[in-house]
């Protein structure tokens, strides 16, 4: 069984089904990930996003 190595990173991508909501974005590695958007299900969740080193 392979284990993950120690020291990854992730990004918390909040859905929000507020229409009004605002998109919110960090940069880490030179990659742009999403912070918060709108749920295109109307559905409230986070996703735990793999940071790219």
């Amino acid at each position: 069984m392979k284990q993950k190595p120690i020291g990854c990173e992730y990004v918390f991508l909040y859905n929000s089904p507020k229409p009004d909501c605002e998109e919110d974005a960090i940069a880490l590695h030179g990659t742009r990930y999403l912070l918060v958007r709108h749920s295109h299900n109307n559905f409230e969740y986070t996703e735990v996003i793999p940071v790219v080193k």
